[in-house]
Order: structure tokens, then C-alpha cells, then sequence
């Protein structure tokens, strides 16, 4: 009887453990998952920088080369050359505000996607933990009727909803 008790005590312990274990290993993969995607979030703020600092190259290069096309030609900075030059600055504006807001939601996207990850692996967390507690009562359970305990109550308290069918509840 007293093997049979320490059999079923280290059984209760290995599967507490075990749950107890997959609950930190939750956390942990969480943990990773959340490094990698700051990591992304990073690689996303610098692609959105490098793609700004294209746009102002570009629209530099552009005034550059329309400013030298009216030097050559021998006319002065007149309307179209100056209606010109506002179009390719609102056109930078317009593009650099789409691109600054789809970085933002990119960013979002990635932040809520920690998380979420995070809650996840606190829920796989709190569940193990709860398995594991309930390893731990079950032994209980278990060697009370080992040690010739009464492993339920002598008296029944009810439901305390009454009576159903003929019987007490």
C-alpha cells in the first residue's frame, strides 16, 4: 500500500512538473516570437526611412534637372517653371504622408501581433498551471482512498435548485 501511495505522489509530482514546465516554455516561445517581431518592427521603420529618403532624392534630382532645363533654355523662373516646382512639392507631400501612414499601420499590425502573442502564452500559461493543480487535488483524491480516507463527502449538500424529476438536487 505505502509503494503504491509513492508511486502515485511522484506520478502527481512528474505531471505537476510537467505542466508547470510547459507553461513557462509558453512564455518563453512567446518571448521569442515577440524579440523577432520587434526586430521586424525595426527592419520596418528603417525600409520606410530608406524609402522617404528615395522619394526626397528623386524629387531633388528632378527640381535639379528642371531648374537646369530653364537655365539652358535662357528663360527666367516664370509660372509653369514655378507651378512645376510646387506640383513635385505637393506630390512629396501627398506621398510622403500614404507612406507614413501605411509604415503606421505596419508598426500597429506588428505591435498588436506581440500582444497578442503575449496574451496567448499567459492564457497556455494559466490553463498549465490550472492542470497542474489539478494533478495535485486528483492525487489528493487518489491517496485519500489509499490511506482508507472517504475520498467524497459522507452528506450531500444538494444544488440548492430544488426538487427536479422526483429527486433531490
Amino acid at each position: 500500500m505505502a509503494w503504491q501511495l509513492a508511486i502515485a505522489a511522484l506520478s502527481a509530482f512528474n505531471t505537476y512538473q510537467g505542466y508547470k514546465n510547459a507553461g513557462k516554455s509558453a512564455i518563453n516561445q512567446a518571448n521569442l516570437q515577440n524579440r523577432q517581431l520587434k526586430t521586424q518592427g525595426e527592419m520596418l521603420k528603417l525600409s520606410a526611412l530608406q524609402e522617404h529618403n528615395a522619394r526626397m532624392s528623386t524629387v531633388k534630382t528632378f527640381k535639379g534637372t528642371n531648374e537646369a532645363t530653364v537655365g539652358s533654355s535662357g528663360r527666367a523662373e516664370d509660372r509653369t517653371f514655378i507651378a512645376i516646382q510646387e506640383r513635385a512639392d505637393r506630390q512629396l507631400a501627398i506621398e510622403s504622408d500614404r507612406a507614413y501612414v501605411q509604415s503606421i499601420q505596419k508598426l500597429a499590425a506588428n505591435k498588436l501581433n506581440m500582444n497578442i502573442n503575449t496574451l496567448v502564452a499567459q492564457n497556455k500559461r494559466n490553463a498549465y498551471n490550472n492542470k497542474a493543480i489539478g494533478a495535485v487535488l486528483s492525487f489528493a483524491m487518489t491517496s485519500s482512498s489509499m490511506v482508507g480516507g472517504s475520498p467524497t463527502p459522507t452528506t450531500s449538500q444538494g444544488t440548492g435548485l430544488g426538487m427536479r424529476g422526483g429527486y433531490q438536487t
